[in-house]
């Protein structure tokens, strides 16, 4: 799965190089996983939704065990939250 190559990639690099991986949030993907279920189409939906939102977490949460910092960001406010980001990072002397 492309999420798995992402997490050993970004860990291997990590062993060397401070990693910050932006992960821009789907709105839309989290909208569909707590929406309502009143139709079969929409429990197929629902259970997509939360299937890729558990993967997604659990990437997450991988990447951080192995040392690789992530920043999940709304799309529209991504410029700010990395420069923010880098901001703390420099201020901790971490590069």
């Amino acid at each position: 799965e492309v999420s798995d190559r992402l997490v050993a990639h970004s860990a291997r690099m990590a062993g060397r190089h401070l990693v910050l991986l932006v992960l821009l949030h789907d709105a839309a993907l989290f909208a569909a996983a707590d929406k309502p279920v009143s139709s079969p189409t929409d429990a197929r939906e629902k259970g997509a939704a939360l299937h890729l939102v558990a993967e997604r977490r659990r990437a997450i949460a991988d990447l951080s065990r192995r040392g690789v910092l992530a920043l999940d960001v709304m799309p529209d406010a991504c410029a700010v939250q990395v420069v923010n980001r880098y901001l703390e990072l420099k201020a901790r002397q971490r590069i």
